[in-house]
């Protein structure tokens, strides 16, 4: 599963990601910032069930504040799912003052291969 969070802001905001209301950190977990500094990919890999189950938040901050998305992940369980693709994306902005700003886009990409041993694979 991979969850892209892009932001905007003035002053350039800071992207952090958390689950369960905690900073992702796993080997599993890849967080990927793009060039530009204006958004950041989380990568779960591979996807486990149950213990991926959460509520996953993407939190961008800048000298005027913060503004925060969600979504929740929910893994599937079945002997095979055919490949499935899926992406969402939500989108909040928050006029903190005149000069400062944050805007925030949350967009989701479940893909769904076979099992293997337990574990999706893709």
């Amino acid at each position: 599963a991979s969850f892209v969070c892009q932001a905007t802001g003035e002053p350039k905001p800071r992207i952090t990601w958390m689950k369960k209301g905690k900073k992702v950190s796993s080997q599993r977990f890849e967080v990927i910032d793009f060039d530009d500094g204006c958004g950041s990919v989380l990568r779960i890999q591979p996807l486990r069930t149950h213990r991926d189950e959460a509520i996953y938040e993407c939190t961008a901050a800048n000298s005027g504040g913060e503004i925060n998305t969600s979504a929740k992940l929910t893994v599937l369980e079945g002997k095979r799912f055919p490949i499935l693709s899926l992406f969402v994306c939500l989108s909040v902005s928050q006029k903190l003052s005149l000069s400062l700003s944050l805007s925030l886009s949350l967009c989701v990409s479940v893909a769904c291969w076979e099992q293997v041993n337990g574990v999706w694979r893709g």
